[in-house]
């Protein structure tokens, strides 16, 4: 910033040929660490102090062997899990700190209310309480904050209603951000 110059990092050696490998999502990680997704499902890591890139493979974990794809968006939480939300697979929950292991994988599941209200992820944010909240094309979803790693939490879900001028505007959610007052701003279609 102060030289007002940008540094390239070229990613294509590391990832398959075969493979559409647009970086599409990007988080800051504990350690000088960046999280980078691309379209087709690879997980990258850049070290910010040696500038080193590496690609990086999720292991299933005990209830999961669904391989990510089409990553759309990424966050790493307060408890340095990292969260990932995909264009039709839901939302996986991986920790770095176990050799990436997926530990959680959300998904839509018809007649469970306690499951995301729709598997294309366009947005995560953690508020300043531990919430996950997930932004859909169908939904906004707010996964609550437990002690530990990984077990099912609850979800709830928030809605567009034409008689209820407090609830959300749109149905599609693609972004958030809480003020220094606590108030979530979302970004609606």
């Amino acid at each position: 910033r102060d030289k007002e110059s940008f540094k390239r990092f070229q990613h294509v050696p590391l990832l398959s040929k075969e493979a559409d490998n647009w970086l599409i999502a990007l988080t800051a990680g504990k350690s000088d660490k960046l999280w980078l997704g691309t379209w087709s499902g690879e997980i990258l890591q850049l070290d910010i102090k040696t500038e080193s890139l590496s690609k990086v493979m999720p292991k299933a974990g005990k209830q999961d062997s669904i391989l990510i794809n089409r990553i759309t968006t990424m966050h790493e939480d307060i408890n340095g899990l990292l969260w990932i939300g995909t264009l039709d697979n839901g939302l996986y929950v991986l920790d770095p700190s176990d050799d990436l292991i997926i530990i959680h994988h959300y998904q839509n599941k018809l007649n469970d209310e306690h499951s995301l209200s729709n598997n294309r992820i366009m947005s995560i944010f953690e508020d300043k309480h531990g919430d996950i909240w997930v932004g859909t094309v169908n939904g906004l979803n707010r996964i609550i904050s437990t002690s530990g790693k990984g077990e099912q939490r609850t979800i709830e879900h928030f809605y567009p209603h034409k008689n209820n001028p407090y609830s959300i505007s749109h149905k599609e959610v693609y972004g958030m951000q809480e003020d220094d007052e606590g108030i979530l701003w979302i970004v609606t279609l």
